[in-house]
């Protein structure tokens, strides 16, 4: 594959800089004169931004074994669902070791996925893949029961994925929600045997985890962005037998209903904001007008016509200032009743006086 064609692809798909392309161009360099890898398929791939899925953009044949592809797969898109390895690795920067997909033939294979880095970002992966079993075949790994039956039962039923690693960072239980978690972001076959290094979705080790835990660091919380879903993750120690316990729950309505809110409130302070000016201007227009005139009755008139406005104005001004649920009417009503009264001065004089005998609010209820 010629140096030509692969920038051509990394600019058609992604926004690379020079220096992004020529580091990708260094990596595929290497590759062909390595001796490394002659009896397995390496790719590497990028992260198209519009489709939001990884693009192959080299692919290296082995040199003593047959490829594992019969066409061309330049070009193609690596699906997150068929290869969840490439999309993980892309999104944490983690080395994703050994995890089973689809290929685009889709023949089952394994795929260890290393990242591309320039300038402190990850601008691709290197993937190496061979052919693999299917998954249940895989008779060598002797996964624990979780806990006591009723136990188990109880990890079930809950909505969060429960997940616990022994203290060598391997998945020994999860629950029934973990696994299909799992499944729903491209994982393929059984999680539990998997190292937490394969499994973490927020760019964490677990060598870091035991650092933190080396300081008394016993429980972290965090949320990130994984993918269309956003995650809480939780991680405890246990005192007991040192395992690590990491509970994952999707909070993705959660924030979906934030943003809407905050959109909302933006579009709202837009609105009053656009009220607000668009009230100035007629006021502007008017005294334009008044200052234009002759006329003593005209000038009264729009003079009149000002006060309104300005009424209006200030009313609307502190109303778009309230943000809770519950409006106090008696600062409002006070300061309507002094604008009635300066709107009349030209008139004839008149007081107006608010009697009130306790605050009154103007509720929002919510049904």
């Amino acid at each position: 594959m010629s140096k030509a064609e692969l920038r051509r692809l990394c600019e058609k798909h992604l926004d690379l800089s020079s220096a992004d392309i020529a580091e990708l161009v260094r990596v595929s360099e290497e590759l062909e004169t390595s001796s490394r890898y002659e009896e397995v398929d390496v790719f590497i791939d990028i992260f198209d931004q519009v489709t939001r899925e990884a693009v192959v953009v080299y692919h290296k044949r082995p040199v003593c074994l047959p490829s594992l592809y019969q066409g061309n797969v330049v070009g193609l898109e690596a699906n997150k669902k068929n290869e969840p390895g490439v999309y993980r690795t892309m999104t944490t920067s983690l080395n994703s070791m050994g995890l089973y997909a689809n290929s685009q033939e889709q023949r089952l294979i394994k795929q260890t996925v290393y990242p591309i880095r320039n300038d402190c970002r990850t601008i691709g992966v290197l993937i190496v893949e061979e052919a693999a079993r299917e998954p249940h075949k895989r008779t060598s790994l002797q996964v624990e029961p979780f806990f006591h039956l009723e136990d188990a039962i109880l990890a079930d039923e809950i909505n969060e994925e429960l997940l616990v690693f022994d203290n060598q960072g391997i998945l020994i239980k999860a629950n029934r929600a973990a696994h299909l978690f799992y499944q729903q972001i491209g994982y393929i076959g059984r999680i539990q045997g998997l190292h937490y290094d394969n499994l973490a979705l927020d760019s964490t080790t677990y060598d870091f985890l035991l650092y933190q835990l080396e300081r008394q660091k016993h429980e972290t919380e965090t949320v990130i962005k994984y993918d269309n879903y956003h995650l809480s993750i939780k991680k405890i120690w246990t005192k007991h037998d040192d395992q690590l316990m990491m509970i994952i729950r999707d909070v993705t309505d959660i924030k979906n209903k934030e943003a809407e809110i905050i959109s909302k409130s933006v579009a709202i302070l837009e609105i009053h904001h656009r009220v607000k000016n668009n009230l100035q201007s007629v006021v502007s227009l008017l005294r334009i007008q008044a200052r234009r005139v002759t006329s003593e009755e005209a000038k009264i008139a729009l003079q009149e016509s000002i006060n309104r406005m300005l009424v209006i104005a200030q009313t609307h001004e502190m109303l778009s200032m309230q943000v809770e649920d519950a409006l106090e009417l008696k600062p409002i009503l006070t300061s309507i009743s002094h604008n009635i009264e300066r709107l009349f001065t030209n008139i004839q004089p008149l007081t107006l006086e608010i009697i009130m005998t306790d605050n009154i609010y103007l509720m929002v209820i919510r049904w």
